[in-house]
């Protein structure tokens, strides 16, 4: 009950895509910034800083998979609070705010919400530089994409799941978040 409503939120306000993608595929698969022609006044002339307002357009869009990173890193936050509050609720305030050199054993949600921090942070520790490597080079296709909504959308229902202790279909989520990554690398790699 206190989970779903913890992160539930954070699932409906998820976003769906842009209209467009920000890059046009090649046929390498690599994807470059596609170009775009002056505006041009009544006159016919393309108006003066036409294209320092287009540079700074584009500066200040980022790419899905970029997103996807970025509400990834997020999710990680909303779980680490959910641990400190069950660490507080399970040991008491002032035992974690002192030395925690003799703290009695995590209880069962604590313990459990400690070990899906520590999974997400591995997931993280390989999603995170791939997406980033894909950005600087400039791959951005409906496979990155897919990927990195397929990751995104595991690691919340890995997440919901491994805190509600539900058995055997986790591990199922969580494949599905590793086949997004794998997806990621191998257009990373122009597999």
């Amino acid at each position: 009950g206190a989970v779903m409503s913890m992160v539930l939120p954070w699932i409906i306000f998820i976003p769906r895509g842009r209209d467009q993608p920000r890059f046009k595929p090649q046929r390498n698969g690599a994807t470059n910034p596609a170009p775009v022609p002056p505006p041009r006044n009544d006159d016919g002339v393309a108006p003066q800083g036409w294209l320092k307002d287009l540079k700074q357009q584009e500066s200040n869009q980022m790419t899905i998979e970029l997103t996807m990173l970025a509400y990834a890193t997020a999710l990680l936050l909303v779980l680490i609070l959910i641990q400190a509050v069950a660490g507080v609720q399970a040991q008491g305030l002032m035992p974690l705010a002192g030395s925690r050199d003799s703290l009695p054993p995590p209880g069962v949600f604590q313990a459990r919400a400690k070990r899906v921090v520590d999974n997400h942070r591995e997931g993280l520790t390989v999603f995170a530089p791939l997406v980033l490597a894909i950005s600087v080079a400039h791959i951005s296709n409906h496979w990155t994409v897919l990927g990195a909504e397929l990751f995104l959308g595991s690691r919340i229902g890995h997440a919901v799941l491994y805190l509600a202790a539900v058995p055997v279909v986790r591990p199922l989520v969580w494949a599905v978040g590793l086949v997004g990554t794998l997806m990621i690398l191998f257009a990373a790699l122009g597999i």
